[in-house]
């Protein structure tokens, strides 16, 4: 009976270990960047500091992330106005302007894009996997981050949080 106590307790504890250690800090703040958009103006993620973000990495060439455009300009509609920002990054490895702002006019996106680079994707932690989003506060902490696609419902579910967010984060 006490060995199968014992096995018992080193595997509770080391669940709580890795729970533990993937935790997303709730404190750090998201690095800054100064990035283009589709008119050549240099955009930087400080010029929103006191608005919700979210920064929604994508491809042109990512179904997923195209299937995933019309719950982005959806809730950016809806929250647009209680200081919501959504930033579309484009991470195509082959940067074509023209054919970004086709796409962005042919998926009738309503918020800012960005042309992405890689050293934008180092500051973010190297990620790999399309869509990658980070969900920021108003104090430019990062609240979430998530990866593939996301419902509508979860995706304000996250943005009701973030607006109810006391101001020292908890």
């Amino acid at each position: 009976m006490t060995g199968k106590r014992a096995v018992l307790t080193v595997f509770l504890l080391s669940i709580f270990f890795i729970l533990a250690c993937s935790r997303q800090p709730q404190s750090a703040y998201a690095p800054d960047f100064t990035l283009p958009d589709l008119n050549g103006k240099e955009v930087s993620l400080s010029d929103y500091r006191g608005k919700i973000v979210i920064i929604d990495f994508f491809s042109t060439t990512c179904p997923v992330c195209v299937e995933l455009i019309p719950n982005l300009r959806d809730v950016y509609k809806k929250f647009k106005d209680h200081d919501l920002v959504i930033l579309g990054i484009d991470l195509d490895t082959v940067p074509n302007e023209q054919a970004l702002k086709e796409f962005v006019q042919s998926k009738r996106i309503n918020y800012p894009v960005l042309i992405g680079n890689d050293e934008i994707v180092m500051k973010y932690g190297g990620f790999s996997v399309l869509p990658y989003m980070v969900f920021i506060d108003k104090k430019g902490r990062i609240f979430k981050i998530h990866q593939g696609y996301i419902e509508k419902r979860e995706l304000e579910a996250y943005i009701v949080k973030m607006m109810e967010r006391k101001e020292d984060g908890f």
